[in-house]
């Protein structure tokens, strides 16, 4: 996931505080030394913009499993789509393929296409 910041907005809008933390959750400030180790600068504005120019967005890990469950989900509706039982010539249930799914121990790799990952999950069960 992407998101762009918008210089023009005002950094008060976007950001709590102008504080730099090692561990946000335990209040755990960082030290000057470490800032000028990893940023070339120990001022705490200019590190805020650095890192909403350059950083990376963390997801919380609900959402993290939320997004996973979602691609699962498209990946089995992909391999529904593209096959069928040869005795009854129709289309396996979703539920099937996701238990199947599940018996092979398939791990969903949020970085690559579904489409992909589906044709992966046919070739195994085949």
């Amino acid at each position: 996931m992407l998101y762009v910041w918008d210089r023009e907005k005002d950094l008060d809008e976007v950001l709590q505080s102008h504080t730099v933390y090692t561990n946000v959750s335990k209040g755990i400030l960082a030290k000057k030394k470490d800032l000028n180790a990893a940023f070339d600068s120990d001022d705490q504005t200019k590190i805020c913009l650095e890192i909403l120019d350059k950083g990376e967005l963390q997801v919380a890990g609900k959402e993290r499993e939320s997004q996973l469950s979602i691609q699962f989900r498209d990946i089995a509706t992909i391999v529904m789509q593209k096959t069928y039982n040869p005795e009854t010539r129709r289309p396996y249930t979703i539920s099937l393929i996701e238990s199947l799914m599940h018996e092979i121990h398939f791990a969903v790799d949020p970085h690559r296409g579904s489409k992909k990952q589906a044709l992966e999950v046919i070739h195994e069960l085949q």
